[in-house]
This record gives C-alpha cells, sequence and structure tokens, in this order.
C-alpha cells in the first residue's frame, strides 16, 4: 500500500513536467518542417503554407491621425512636454539643460501649428 501511494506521488509531480517537454519538442518539429528543393534552397512546407496569413494595416482603408485637428493637438502636446522638461531641469538647476528642451519644445510646436494652420486654409480657400 505504501509503495503504491509513493508511485501515484511521484506520477503526480513528474506527469505534468513530462507534457512540457512534449510540447516544446513538438514546437521544434514544426520549425524543423522545412523542405529543401532540388538546389538546396529551403523552401515552407505545404502545412505551415496555410498557417501563414497577412494583416492588413487599418490606416490603410483611411487617413487618420493626419487632420487639422491632430496636427494642432500635436502641436499642444510638443509645448506641454517642453514646458514639462524645462520645469524639470531648472528644479534640478540645469538652466542650460533646460532652455534646449523648452526650444525643442517649441519647435514642435511651431511645426504642427504651421501645418494645422495650412490644413485650414487649404480648406477655407479654394483656388
Amino acid at each position: 500500500m505504501r509503495k503504491l501511494f509513493i508511485i501515484a506521488l511521484a506520477l503526480m509531480f513528474v506527469l505534468p513536467f513530462m507534457g512540457q517537454n512534449l510540447r516544446v519538442s513538438a514546437r521544434s518539429a514544426r520549425s524543423v518542417l522545412h523542405v529543401q528543393d532540388d538546389q538546396g534552397r529551403r523552401v515552407l512546407g505545404s502545412q505551415e503554407w496555410r498557417r501563414r496569413r497577412r494583416r492588413v494595416r487599418q490606416e490603410v482603408r483611411g487617413r487618420r491621425g493626419r487632420g487639422i485637428k491632430s496636427a494642432f493637438a500635436r502641436a499642444g502636446r510638443g509645448a506641454g512636454r517642453g514646458g514639462k522638461r524645462f520645469g524639470q531641469n531648472m528644479a534640478r538647476g540645469r538652466p542650460v539643460r533646460a532652455g534646449k528642451e523648452l526650444g525643442r519644445g517649441m519647435g514642435t510646436f511651431g511645426k504642427y501649428t504651421g501645418k494645422g494652420v495650412a490644413r485650414s486654409v487649404r480648406r477655407a480657400v479654394t483656388p
């Protein structure tokens, strides 16, 4: 009775680990399914070819995030980021780096404000 209990207990601990090893070996066998043609090049096997699926990006359907609103929004975010980094660096006693970060934020602000204005004028004025 005692031997039976020890064997059952050992099987309870060993079987889950054996299942993981089998899964790993099945994965590695699947990755070796590449077939070589007569010139020695590697070719995808027929079963792997069926599983491959190309994903289509969603931006292809329509131009998202490139309008006037998003341009002005990015301008505001850039200015806010520059101001935040300016304050952090000033608090740490780095005025030169603070000015650099503020300038970068203002550069982003100007860039996207210009894009937003150009797009709004283009929509408002028709030649």
